[in-house]
């Protein structure tokens, strides 16, 4: 987890918990979803050479309503949080430290779960997934 995190959350009127993470773990039928999605996203950034500004420009581009609430985990540190995505956006160099920490934002459909992963490699990756599962794989 970011230094302070728990700070920046409650800064925002946010909080982190782990049944949050609990659910958003089950509601992607576990970390290994997650790991496929990376494998075959739907768009890709490489950030290790570009400026906030332009990693805000890309968040900002993807298919996703300003002010839809989003799910953000720290598989890590087995914790989550909800706020609105433009919270995210304008935020995620608080949320996210290249070189240690993954972060997993979800972000559910009518009928998929939209995912970003933000990993410590510092690749953010987008993509769907259609068929979640929702049980014992959720703590993969």
């Amino acid at each position: 987890m970011p230094p302070k995190l728990t700070r920046t959350l409650e800064d925002l009127g946010l909080r982190s918990a782990p049944d949050e993470f609990d659910r958003l773990a089950a509601r992607l039928g576990g970390l290994v979803a997650v790991r496929e999605l990376l494998v075959h996203p739907e768009s890709v950034l490489e950030t290790s050479d570009m400026a906030p500004g332009g990693i805000r420009q890309w968040l900002r581009a993807l298919p996703i309503a300003a002010d839809e609430q989003v799910r953000v985990g720290w598989p890590g540190d087995r914790a989550a949080a909800c706020m609105p995505f433009t919270v995210f956006v304008e935020r995620y160099d608080d949320f996210w430290y290249p070189a240690m920490d993954d972060v997993v934002v979800m972000i559910e459909e009518p009928r998929t779960i939209a995912v970003i992963v933000l990993d410590h490699e510092e690749h953010f990756a987008f993509g769907r997934l259609t068929t979640p599962v929702s049980t014992d794989k959720a703590t993969r």
